[in-house]
């Protein structure tokens, strides 16, 4: 049949009229897992459309039929010959599908596996992740409303931000760019309210790029601020430890004086009470009264008695006994000399 060549010549055109398609490892870096799919889905519906392919995904470019009505150029009969257009479709359709296939994890392949078409896996993963994505843009709101700058730098901060804005984005709600503001000052410290109320009384337009660039300049001018102003907290240590030790020293000394003067008032009270105990007869010898003596020791029947008294535990002082070899005191011997000229008179 003279038909073959032009049918087969044909169906080579068409098949190299399909687009080569850049490999996806070079562009898309995340795999879908059960937690990133708003991420997945931007990288990959940009990677499609680039490619001019996004038509297979969302179903506008349908599977052509697998058969076609062709006229004989001789005879003008009417042959039924394969469409070299649903050949072409399906390469470019499995060339999609493995691509997506390629950039999902184990645990996400698995459940998508029984589709046939890209356009069918497409929509699986988004009737999936729906749900999964709603309950995700909630709590993406609250951690925006819940964001606090505290000791992350002002970059890092900015960035988890904007990257939680963009996660609404990806998910069907954009935020606008006075909100995203608004999140970013409101999770500033104190130390920043000088910045914060100048960005408010801004009447024109601010940009995010701008709120940005403000946002470091004031980060660097309050970091060399805290360098260069001493901390006072090694010197408040210092006075408080000096502080501490004279309080200590006081405390120590009165404890000395106090405890002290006392008992050397009663020793001495008492060394007098038990010299005119003892000697009864002095007062009445002489007027004059004996001179006062360094010896301390006094004489007690047969033992001699120290001035110097203890004092036990229930406040009771006591003389302190002394050996026979120490000298008897002057008292006890004037009073002695007295009586034997008295005698011999």
């Amino acid at each position: 049949m003279s038909s073959s060549p032009s049918s087969s010549s044909s169906i080579t055109n068409s098949s190299s009229s399909i687009p080569t398609m850049t490999p996806i490892s070079h562009i898309v870096s995340i795999k879908l897992t059960p937690d990133n799919y708003p991420l997945w889905k931007a990288q990959l519906l940009h990677y499609f459309r680039g490619q001019d392919l996004y038509g297979y995904l969302d179903g506008t470019v349908t599977l052509p039929p697998q058969t076609i009505d062709a006229l004989h150029p001789d005879t003008g009969a009417v042959n039924n010959i394969p469409n070299p257009a649903h050949s072409q479709w399906l390469r470019q359709d499995s060339l999609i599908l493995s691509t997506l296939m390629s950039s999902m994890t184990e645990g996400v392949l698995a459940q998508i596996v029984s589709h046939a078409t890209s356009h069918e896996v497409w929509r699986a993963l988004e009737t999936k992740f729906s749900s999964q994505s709603r309950a995700r843009t909630i709590q993406v709101r609250t951690q925006l409303a819940n964001a606090k700058k505290g000791n992350q730098s002002a970059n890092d901060y900015f960035l988890s931000i904007k990257k939680l804005a963009d996660e609404l984005a990806m998910a069907g709600q954009p935020l606008k760019c006075d909100d995203i503001i608004s999140y970013v000052l409101a999770g500033l410290g104190h130390e920043y309210d000088s910045f914060v109320s100048s960005i408010y009384a801004r009447t024109d337009h601010v940009t995010l790029e701008e709120v940005y660039s403000l946002l470091i300049v004031t980060e660097s001018r309050i970091n060399r601020h805290h360098l260069s102003t001493p901390a006072p907290l090694a010197e408040a240590n210092i006075v408080q430890r000096q502080s501490q030790q004279s309080n200590n020293r006081g405390r120590g000394g009165s404890r000395g004086t106090d405890e002290g003067t006392p008992i050397r008032h009663a020793n001495s009270v008492s060394s007098q009470a038990i010299v005119a105990a003892e000697h009864p007869l002095s007062s009445s010898i002489s007027a004059e009264p004996p001179q006062p003596t360094t010896d301390p020791t006094v004489t007690q029947g047969n033992t001699r008695t120290h001035a110097m008294v203890t004092r036990s535990r229930n406040n009771i002082f006591k003389p302190k006994a002394t050996p026979d070899d120490v000298v008897r005191s002057s008292v006890a011997i004037s009073v002695v000399l007295q009586l034997y000229k008295r005698a011999t008179m």
